[in-house]
């Protein structure tokens, strides 16, 4: 779907469902289990998003996830600090609407 515009003057934000389809699903599924289209392509599956929360002791990481969204939190997996897959292109207000997203399909 590409990359939404970085300014949105007078637009309204991407929802974190799309942003989640157009950033995430490729590799951790339509339903953030781990198994998208391009998980058999990687060397370790990707993560089952939907039990972030009960992985953390019943504390979703949100904090850790906005790390992992700006590139200050190197994952290898993502990119380098120097070039993260998506991390700043997509910016503090849609890393927010994602990580809204993500808590909401917690189990």
């Amino acid at each position: 779907p590409g990359t939404p515009p970085r300014e949105l003057k007078g637009q309204t934000a991407p929802s974190g469902a799309w942003l989640y389809r157009s950033y995430c699903a490729s590799c951790h599924g339509q339903d953030g289990t781990g198994g998208g289209p391009a998980a058999e392509a990687l060397r370790m599956r990707p993560s089952n998003l939907t039990t972030l929360k009960r992985r953390n002791k019943g504390e979703f990481p949100s904090y850790r996830l906005k790390q992992m969204l700006d590139g200050s939190d190197e994952l290898p997996a993502h990119g380098s600090k120097k070039m993260p897959v998506w991390g700043p292109g997509l910016g503090p207000q849609r890393a927010a609407a994602l990580i809204q997203h993500l808590h909401s399909v917690q189990k």
